[in-house]
């Protein structure tokens, strides 16, 4: 497995949901072979991994929006009165 290398694949939100979805569809299929099922390993794998980056790329957004939201909240730094 150490001479395999990677690819960077850009997806949409919605694109990596249809991917999971398919994956799971996939996954769960009942379908008589000889080998028993081995054939869905691979795609099991693909699916965990997969889901995985699903939950970072909504944990980065959930985060985003919550630092959004803390800059809207902060009150206001007030000016000291000065005297003349």
């Amino acid at each position: 497995m150490q001479d395999q290398g990677t690819a960077l694949i850009k997806f949409s939100e919605a694109e990596l949901e249809c991917l999971v979805n398919s994956l799971y569809i996939t996954t769960s299929l009942k379908v008589p072979t000889e080998n028993n099922g081995d054939w869905k390993t691979p795609y099991r794998m693909l699916l965990k991994e997969v889901e995985g980056i699903n939950y970072q790329l909504k944990e980065k957004k959930r985060d985003f929006i919550n630092d959004t939201k803390s800059d809207y909240q902060t009150p206001e730094k007030k000016c000291d009165v000065c005297e003349d």
